[in-house]
């Protein structure tokens, strides 16, 4: 179920909601107080008791709380559209007040517009409290720009006319021109009556947007003849909607406002909306999305130093590897390259053999030698050879028996030993060349 609508006024006496039933607008008086900041909480009670579920809610601060400044070109600097901060630091030479006190917008994008402003300090309060009650704050629009709105409809006004109307409040006058309002004045009702006025009125209009054509609405014959007198061309309309019922319809288009809409509830008055949770969600993706990209990049780059590390220390292998191989030769820069080119070479020295057979390991003779050599038999080995797989030795033995012992010791270990051929030495000693060849099973332990 959609929540009901309704209309905050501030009015000289105090406030009122307009509410609106089956095409009937109903007035409901409020508190009493004029200062928005005195009656957050009380209005929010009242809103309330009005109706069980929350509401949607446009609030229009009076003409007298509203401040106007015509701005110029020379406020801004720089061709580009000006900033929220931008239009609180120009109006504030034009207003009484600080920049930072104020909310501002203006009436029409043009490069002179004019800017509304309202205290913040005298809103926030209220606009606070009824959100915080869950009420929703559609907009933030003057009572009088709300009524002009309804009768450039009902009296099919042009948009780029001078209006002149009475309302609740006193005599208004804006100038439109087709991006806005460009100009508002006013005189409250009990002041010093408009009629007295109408050569700085007529004045002000002619120099500076030269109008001559004012559109007049519940305006009165004194009024009107002495603007007719200046020259003015008079084009009078007649309305009967009266004041609330003008209101409520000239807020039509604010209940969901676009972008440019003229809207005061924005910097410090827009509150917490579903937009702003959205967009805060969406920037702590964004910013989390960020953190890992930098933690991604600095483990990239943690990596790549890594591989230029290991690419440094292997080319520095390859280079002392190099240098033992050709001595002689200096360290070229595609080390690679010439160990292709020598490798190429020696292929084909050998006969154009695809693959260079490497020498075997030694230690497999060497462990067979070792091994056989534990025995307690009595005997010398004078010289041990070694040559892939093949193993000679220089032995020497008290007797045959001896020999044949050592043979025996040394297939025993791994090794194919040729039948051997003994030599007298002396009366004590024989001599032989023990020759034998690995095992495969040996070698491959070795």
């Amino acid at each position: 179920m959609s929540r009901p609508r309704g209309l905050l006024l501030e009015t000289a006496t105090g406030w009122r909601l307009l509410t609106c039933s089956q095409g009937q607008v109903s007035a409901h008086a409020l508190v009493g107080s004029d200062d928005p900041s005195d009656v957050a909480g009380d209005m929010g009670e009242q809103l309330a008791e009005l109706a069980s579920r929350r509401w949607q809610l446009i609030v229009a601060p009076s003409t007298a709380s509203t401040m106007t400044a015509r701005l110029t070109e020379s406020d801004f600097t720089g061709p580009r559209a000006p900033t929220q901060q931008m239009l609180e630091f120009a109006a504030e030479e034009h207003l009484p007040w600080a920049a930072e006190e104020l909310t501002v917008q203006t009436a029409s994008p043009s490069r002179t517009p004019l800017a509304l402003a309202i205290r913040t300090d005298r809103w926030e309060p209220l606009l606070g409290e009824l959100r915080a009650a869950g009420h929703t704050v559609c907009a933030c629009v003057p009572a009088a720009l709300l009524s002009l709105e309804a009768l450039r409809k009902a009296c099919r006004l042009p948009p780029d006319a001078g209006v002149l109307f009475h309302d609740g409040e006193g005599v208004h006058f804006l100038l439109q021109e087709a991006e806005g309002v460009v100009d508002w004045r006013f005189w409250p009702d009990g002041s010093r009556e408009p009629e007295t006025e109408p050569q700085l009125l007529a004045a002000e209009i002619v120099a500076e947007h030269g109008q001559t054509q004012v559109h007049t609405v519940q305006i009165g014959p004194a009024l009107t003849s002495a603007l007719d007198r200046l020259g003015f061309d008079i084009v009078q309309h007649e309305c009967s909607i009266d004041g609330d019922e003008l209101i409520w319809q000239g807020a039509h288009r604010f209940w969901k406002p676009r972008a440019g809409t003229l809207n005061l509830a924005v910097s410090r008055l827009a509150g917490t909306t579903r937009t702003d949770v959205l967009v805060g969600a969406a920037r702590s993706v964004l910013t989390a999305a960020l953190l890992l990209c930098c933690v991604t990049a600095g483990l990239l780059w943690w990596k790549s130093q890594q591989f230029h590390q290991a690419a440094g220390q292997w080319r520095d292998e390859q280079a002392a590897l190099f240098e033992e191989t050709f001595p002689s030769v200096p360290v070229p820069q595609a080390m690679s390259a010439r160990f292709d080119s020598e490798y190429r070479r020696i292929v084909g020295a050998r006969g154009g053999s695809g693959q260079i057979e490497l020498p075997g390991s030694a230690l497999a003779g060497l462990q067979v030698v070792l091994v056989a050599h534990q025995s307690p038999l009595r005997s010398q080995f004078e010289e041990v050879h070694i040559t892939d797989d093949l193993v000679e030795i220089e032995a020497k033995f008290r007797n045959h028996e001896d020999a044949a012992r050592m043979v025996e010791r040394l297939e025993q270990a791994g090794l194919k030993v040729d039948p051997p051929q003994l030599q007298k030495l002396d009366e004590k000693r024989f001599g032989t060349r023990l020759r034998g060849q690995l095992f495969p099973a040996s070698g491959g332990e070795g």
